[in-house]
Order: C-alpha cells, then sequence, then structure tokens
C-alpha cells in the first residue's frame, strides 16, 4: 500500500506528538517517589513541503576607514519664527531667525555574514553554509540640538532654546561628530 505525501506527513507527526508524550509522562509513572520537576516544552513542527529557509548571521564587522574632523561639512538651515520673551524680556517679542546644522557623515565598513540555507524536505537535506563578506558605505547623521542654543525665549520656568547664529549651530553639530568620530577610532579594522 503506497501512502500519500499527506498522509506520511501527518503519520509521522502523529508518531512524532505520541513518542513526545510518552518521554514527558511514562518517566512519571514509572518513579517510586513522587518528585515535582520543571519542565521545559518547546513547541516544533515539521514540514515537508521542499521549501527552504535562508537565514544569515553577522559573524565579524569593522569600520575600515572614517572622515577626518576637517572633512566635516555642515549644512545650516534658517528658519523665521516669532518668539515671545526673548532672553527672558517680557517686553521683546518679535520674529527671529533660528539657526539648526546637520552633518552626514559617510564611511565605510567592512562586514562578513554567514549565510545558511536549509530545506524542508522528507530526505536528509544537510543545510549549506557560505561565508559571504563586503566593504560597504555607511551614513550617520548629525543634527545641532536647539537645547545647547545660545538664546532662549519663554516663560520664567519653560525656556525654548535656539541658535541664534549660524556659527553656534555649526559649532554644536561639529562637537557632536567629532565626539562619534573619536569614539569610532576604536573600533576600527586592523590593518591587514
Amino acid at each position: 500500500m503506497k501512502l500519500s505525501l499527506k498522509n506520511q506527513t501527518s503519520s509521522l507527526s502523529i508518531i512524532l506528538c505520541l513518542s513526545f508524550l510518552w518521554m514527558m509522562f511514562c518517566p512519571l509513572a514509572l518513579a517510586d517517589d513522587t518528585q515535582r520537576a520543571i519542565t521545559t516544552i518547546v513547541g516544533a513542527r515539521s514540514n515537508s513541503d521542499g521549501s527552504s529557509k535562508i537565514d544569515s548571521q553577522t559573524i565579524e564587522e569593522c569600520i575600515q576607514s572614517l572622515p577626518s574632523a576637517s572633512e566635516l561639512e555642515p549644512v545650516v538651515n534658517a528658519q523665521s519664527k516669532f518668539l515671545k520673551m526673548i532672553n527672558g524680556d517680557i517686553n521683546d517679542n518679535r520674529s527671529v531667525r533660528t539657526y539648526s546644522a546637520e552633518i552626514n557623515l559617510t564611511y565605510v565598513i567592512y562586514r562578513k555574514r554567514l549565510i545558511v540555507v536549509t530545506t524542508s524536505s522528507i530526505e536528509k537535506s544537510e543545510p549549506v553554509f557560505k561565508e559571504v563578506d563586503g566593504r560597504f558605505n555607511e551614513t550617520q547623521s548629525f543634527t545641532s540640538n536647539s537645547q545647547n542654543g545660545d538664546a532662549y525665549a519663554g516663560r520664567e520656568y519653560v525656556h525654548d532654546y535656539y541658535f541664534s547664529t549660524p556659527e553656534a549651530a555649526i559649532a554644536d553639530v561639529t562637537q557632536r561628530a567629532k565626539a562619534w568620530l573619536s569614539q569610532k577610532r576604536s573600533v576600527m579594522c586592523n590593518p591587514s
């Protein structure tokens, strides 16, 4: 008698379930003394449809090149706002220009990944392992934080800080980018 693939899969699932239940509960019935045990049940599902599953995992990553601090080029944005109580003066309510700055820093990373391809089938099928490496451009963005601004507006306890000059916004964003660069220099690839 020849069973279809669906019947074979169902039969295999039933046999696995019964085996699992027997392994879980039979030792409890045969034990002489009563003990409390902590059992972890891991859900499993068999599937033999022939589909493939691809997983990848980074096994090595390092920064290959970073720009120098002298290469940083901030972009300044200006915006007009109507502000009240500028720098705490109750009578100073007017439209002012506020500034922000941003830096988009591009660097190169080296990444090695392990690719694992598994196939679901009834026949024994070994997973395929392959290492893939490459160099990739990454971008890190920095924006000036207006809370570090050189001027403020608003009430006594609630201040809205802003940059009143483009130079102040540039100084703030450049300081952030330089700090990030100095931290990342320690994880650069070893020259080989």
